[in-house]
């Protein structure tokens, strides 16, 4: 075993499969979805949306789900883009308070 790995929890192993299974879901010529990383805007909020449709219900579950994937993200030396650029700040609010309500 390798002791340097850092330890998984299995939450974070489960919210880390469904981004997969996201990913193998919705990849098409439209909206590609491989590579997994880096994560776009568009890529975060349409997983979301996926999110929702599948099962995971209420904001606050969905935000786990995207903190995962943008946690992955960031191990991966990869910047957050929801934060990348006004406009992506902008979006991604606009984007929470509809979803919420």
């Amino acid at each position: 075993m390798d002791t340097d790995a850092p330890e998984r929890s299995s939450t974070a192993v489960t919210l880390r499969s469904k981004y997969v299974k996201f990913c193998t879901d919705t990849d098409c010529a439209a909206r590609r979805t491989f590579p997994l990383f880096p994560a776009t805007i568009g890529k975060v909020l349409a997983y979301a949306i996926w999110l929702s449709d599948n099962n995971v219900n209420g904001w606050p579950s969905v935000r786990n789900y995207i903190a995962a994937m943008l946690s992955w993200s960031a191990e991966l030396s990869f910047v957050d883009c929801r934060t990348a650029t006004p406009l992506h700040e902008a979006l991604y609010a606009r984007f929470r308070r509809r979803f919420q309500s």
